[in-house]
């Protein structure tokens, strides 16, 4: 019979560098409680993928734990990136590179991923440290149908019966890439793509951007469908941030497989392909109490309309110009600092000049009596109420794409994921879920505080949602770190964040042992070893434990 913690399915967010250390302190949690190599799938988006294809790199090569956390818990600490990656773009402007982007994944093939490709993982393994994730999947968004692009490999699988069968591709059912050119792809460009966030970075072109002119017509599209063109690639996070949809999928595929085949493998490797026990979410998404505030109308009070307002302009640059030309002779000085300003004028009114022919155009296309109906109002509209109607489009359109638009396709992939624990019930293939979301217990600790307004606390604690208050400072500076790729005066933040990682998810073992006492050695094993961690910062609630601390326990 099946453990909880059998065979783990572990998805790391998207979320620049609070993710890419949630994700480490996540691992580092998993290591400590016993329960790393028993992770089997792993998915990834934008800032997860830099850590989670780290540490499957550096596993894949045969290294040890303890060395792959010290190590990039060095590169996050030093904060070199960003800095890095500005250095690198000045050179590939000479060189003819001149998207950010592409200084960003030659600054992670530089520092993270020398001399490797996504290739590596189709090698084999060393043997002196068993290779435990049957898949890794790290996600990117492609711009020729809108869903997924899935940089992936599975081992112990048989080969595809179908070219186009997207459970198996780099890519998905609509665009994909061959195996033979998927594997020349530089890991750096694979994380780059992954956490290419729009607006920041421009997109990744898939193959011109990965690999050699020759290779540039080797996309392929659905059944039957040869696709030569280019694909746009962008940060993974747009479609699916939390790499819940490509778990699904293979776990589907894995169980299918199983179900219909026999399989010849050994023990080890059939083990690997056994259908998932836990979904373990990974999330630093964050769920802003107020996404967004209007600003208060301005009332009253003299407002220039747009027409008088430009009338101005048109006379400030009138006298610039007389005071250039009165002055040229008898201050030289003065005279050229007037001319300055007039030549700045005048650019300025020209762009002015050709906005407005330009938002003319857009209207006579959009409505031929639109520019009648339309500009003679804008002329007439005093330049406080402008400003404010600007504002509140352009700060509603952000809110919108920000947080309402990322909140529901978050919605939507955990919804995915409840729908298809239902089903796998149905089926026998049952699996649980558990989330750990980096702003889980700041909303627990503030719920306590309200229920203890109204019912009188307990003198001594009987539950670990009762004991939120030591950790609740370490957990809060955590969820204020913004998701950027570089810390700079947030660095201070990097420990909470990766304790916050190793709080979160011990928080919600005990809450499910609470409810469910372990029923096996294993998961009893879990509990103590959570326990632990657990009191540890409860002692000392901002003190980074050290990974050996429980080699010895």
């Amino acid at each position: 019979m099946s453990t909880l913690f059998d065979r783990i399915a572990l998805s790391l967010s998207g979320g620049g560098f609070r993710a890419s250390a949630y994700s480490l302190g996540t691992l580092k949690a998993l290591h400590m409680l016993g329960l790393l190599e028993r992770v089997h799938m792993l998915s990834t988006a934008s800032g997860g993928t830099i850590t989670g294809a780290y540490y499957a790199m550096r596993r894949k090569k045969g290294d040890d734990f303890a060395a792959i956390y010290h190590d990039f818990y060095d590169f996050l600490a030093q904060d070199q990136l960003l800095l890095h990656a500005l250095t690198q773009w000045g050179s590939n402007v000479k060189a003819d590179r001149p998207k950010l982007i592409h200084a960003f994944a030659d600054t992670y093939t530089k520092l993270l991923f020398p001399d490797t490709d996504l290739g590596t993982f189709w090698d084999k393994a060393p043997p002196s440290i068993p290779y435990h994730l049957q898949t890794v999947i790290f996600g990117a968004t492609e711009l020729y149908s809108g869903l997924t692009f899935r940089f992936q490999h599975s081992s112990f699988l048989p080969p595809p019966k179908k070219e186009t069968d997207a459970a198996y591709l780099v890519g998905n059912g609509n665009v994909h890439l061959p195996a033979k050119y998927a594997r020349q792809l530089r890991l750096g460009d694979v994380v780059a793509a992954s956490s290419c966030f729009p607006g920041g970075f421009e997109p990744l072109v898939l193959p011109d951007d990965f690999l050699p002119k020759e290779d540039n017509s080797v996309l392929r599209g659905g059944p039957g469908q040869p696709f030569l063109g280019s694909v746009a690639l962008l940060d993974g996070g747009i479609y699916d941030n939390q790499g819940i949809e490509s778990l699904l999928l293979a776990n589907e595929r894995n169980a299918k497989y199983r179900e219909t085949a026999q399989a010849t493998l050994p023990e080890e490797q059939a083990q690997l392909l056994q259908p998932t026990t836990l979904f373990l979410v990974a999330d630093v998404s964050s769920a802003e109490k107020s996404i967004y505030q209007a600003a208060p109308a301005a009332i009253g009070g003299f407002s220039p309309t747009l027409i008088q307002a430009f009338s101005a302009w048109l006379v400030l640059l009138t006298l610039l110009c007389l005071g250039a030309w009165w002055l040229r002779n008898s201050h030289p000085f003065v005279g050229g600092t007037l001319t300055g300003l007039a030549l700045t004028a005048v650019g300025v009114t020209g762009l002015l000049i050709w906005g407005w022919q330009r938002l003319t155009r857009i209207l006579s296309r959009m409505g031929p009596n639109l520019p009648a109906w339309v500009l003679p109002r804008l002329r007439q509209l005093p330049l406080r109420q402008l400003y404010d109607l600007l504002t509140l489009r352009l700060g509603s359109t952000k809110a919108l794409l920000t947080s309402v638009f990322m909140r529901r396709v978050r919605s939507l992939n955990y919804e995915q994921l409840y729908r298809n624990l239902s089903q796998a019930n149905d089926t026998n293939r049952g699996y649980e879920t558990m989330t750990s979301i980096i702003g889980t217990l700041v909303t627990e600790h503030e719920r306590q505080l309200i229920k203890r307004k109204k019912v009188a606390a307990k003198s001594v604690p009987t539950s670990v949602r009762q004991q939120l208050a030591a950790v609740y400072p370490t957990v809060l500076s955590a969820q204020q770190m913004p998701t950027t790729l570089w810390w700079q005066l947030d660095i201070h933040r990097l420990p909470a964040i990766v304790a916050t990682a190793e709080i979160t998810l011990c928080y919600q073992l005990l809450r499910r042992f609470e409810k469910q006492p372990p029923a096996f050695p294993l998961e009893t094993e879990v509990q103590r070893r959570a326990q632990i961690i657990w009191d540890h910062y409860q002692a000392d609630g901002a003190g980074l434990l050290p990974l050996e601390a429980l080699s010895a326990q």
